[in-house]
């Protein structure tokens, strides 16, 4: 049987509060009764069937056995034997009990479970019916670079190789869609400055003189110089971008977004910063970072730090952030450990490029990975398996239901 205390270890690590001494104890929690625990949900699920509130459904043992490996491997536990649990039947709500703690302890675990069962298996005729306008994930970059003279140019229609020419620099794209600034000669030229900006549902990457590299989220935009001649690099950004700064002592890089200033000499960090969200988020990976407010409020990040600015300008600093959850995006996933709804829904409508409708007061959180390059209802029906909210797509638009 598990004790109190870790019961309230689990509750503290599903909402995401789990210190990292809290962690350690986690850790430290005997294997078997890690297994009961995990056992006494699924069975609590296996209750309503048995009082004929749900349908059952049968999950094989090896499933379990499967989840609670993951666990365990998670935990960098020792490779002790694991009893087989009994083999027995659960309805939905215990099936979304198991597929809920394989998304919290591994989201390598879930994409397991979507490539081996199709979703559409754990669906209802109903659930079909809702999904059957399904919007297929994004196809190209929906990238547009627009030179200094105003021209445009559709980077995915763009040949491949040379794009442009611009003083002492050629404008490259790869066959991978990149964009590489790459220096002709040490003459000097005048500079000029272009913007590159991607769509909703594209991303797409870029290569600076200097050697700057930047990865451009879905309805993002970076404006820079061809070339960096001066004693400072500076560029600006609307939307998600990451950075991976080439290091020059001699020219502090700048990124001015929404009167705030990201200042490196070189390192790799992330910054969010849409529109039509309030917050702006600044995620460090790698070296030092200064975020400064136009109202000369300033705060020092180390790797791991996390950095939010609120509209009014207030500035908050994180320890140990979810570097992976702030960089899902550059990596192809939706990584969502507390996530609300309505944080989730947005990123969700950039990427597919939908509007959304919600029809329900309550703003749930959410912890899972989905692949972005799976249709949209995929992303949806694994946010259902919570219990929580149910949705449909009507046209291009995403409908919460109440």
């Amino acid at each position: 049987m598990w004790t109190e205390h870790t019961r309230q270890l689990f509750e503290q690590y599903i909402n995401g509060q789990l210190t990292e001494a809290q962690a350690e104890e986690l850790n430290r929690v005997p294997e078997e009764e890690l297994l009961a625990f995990i056992q006494a949900h699924l069975e609590g699920g296996a209750a309503a069937v048995e009082d004929g509130q749900v349908e059952a459904a049968v999950i094989d043992p090896e499933r379990v056995q499967d989840l609670a490996e993951q666990i365990l491997a998670v935990d960098k536990r020792a490779h002790a034997p694991i009893k087989k649990m009994r083999r027995f039947a659960i309805g939905w709500l215990a099936a979304a009990v198991l597929i809920g703690l394989a998304i919290v302890f591994g989201g390598h675990f879930y994409r397991h479970w979507l490539q081996e069962k199709d979703l559409d298996e754990l669906s209802s005729k109903n659930q079909q019916q809702r999904y059957h306008n399904d919007v297929a994930p994004p196809a190209g970059s929906k990238a547009i670079l627009t030179l200094g003279n105003g021209q445009k140019v559709i980077l995915d229609s763009a040949v491949i190789g040379l794009i442009k020419k611009q003083g002492n620099i050629n404008i490259i794209k790869s066959d991978s869609g990149k964009l590489t600034y790459a220096l002709i000669s040490n003459k000097t030229s005048e500079t000029e400055y272009n913007t590159l900006e991607t769509g909703r549902g594209g991303q797409t990457s870029i290569i600076l003189a200097d050697g700057t590299k930047v990865w451009l989220d879905a309805s993002s935009s970076l404006r820079y110089p061809t070339s960096f001649p001066g004693k400072e690099r500076k560029v600006e950004i609307r939307g998600q971008a990451y950075f991976e700064v080439a290091k020059d002592p001699s020219k502090p890089f700048y990124v001015d977004v929404n009167g705030m200033r990201v200042s490196v000499l070189g390192t790799s960090y992330n910054i969010k910063a849409y529109d039509d969200e309030s917050t702006r988020i600044v995620t460090l990976v790698a070296g030092a970072v200064r975020v400064t407010m136009d109202q000369g409020k300033t705060l020092e990040m180390a790797p791991g730090d996390q950095v939010k600015v609120g509209a009014a300008g207030e500035m908050s600093k994180a320890a140990h952030a979810d570097v992976d959850a702030a960089l899902a995006w550059k990596n192809g996933y939706f990584i969502f450990n507390g996530s609300d709804m309505t944080t989730l829904l947005k990123e969700a409508s950039r990427w597919y490029d939908v509007e959304v409708e919600n029809r329900k007061t309550a703003n749930p959180r959410f912890y899972g990975e989905v692949p972005r390059n799976t249709p949209l209802s995929d992303l949806l029906k694994a946010m259902e398996l919570s219990g929580k909210v149910k949705f449909s797509i009507q046209g291009n638009k995403i409908i919460v239901l109440p």
